[in-house]
């Protein structure tokens, strides 16, 4: 992840690592997410979109400190409402993102770009 594709470009050397796919199974998906060279992050997400496009959030991730790393486990529960930006997610909400991650970006915003400050587009 870098500011590069964000949106609204950015100038900077914000980086970040991330990891939302590599270990999905069908309950759930590992989440490791790093970053350096940024302001404090305020949130972090998945949103879909393609790539160069914006779009809305699909799934709340934990948010990294500062210069700094995160992990955890985005669920799969099969009462869960679809509608819910959340780290549980539907069965099937779950397998969209792994079938079609190209759809899907990972965001990281903070105070000076609510709407972004680096992107990462799932693979």
């Amino acid at each position: 992840m870098d500011s590069r594709p964000e949106t609204v470009p950015r100038s900077g050397t914000a980086t970040s690592r991330e990891g939302q796919n590599p270990r999905a199974s069908a309950r759930g998906a590992s989440q490791k997410l790093s970053v350096r060279n940024i302001a404090s992050p305020t949130a972090a997400h998945i949103h879909i979109a393609p790539k160069g496009e914006a779009g809305p959030v699909a799934v709340q991730l934990k948010t990294p400190p500062k210069n700094g790393s995160v992990s955890g486990c985005i669920q799969a529960k099969c009462d869960q409402n679809p509608g819910n930006a959340t780290t549980v997610l539907t069965f099937w909400e779950l397998q969209g993102i792994k079938q079609n991650a190209f759809l899907f970006y990972a965001n990281v915003h903070n105070a000076k770009f609510p709407n972004g400050a680096i992107r990462g587009q799932l693979a």
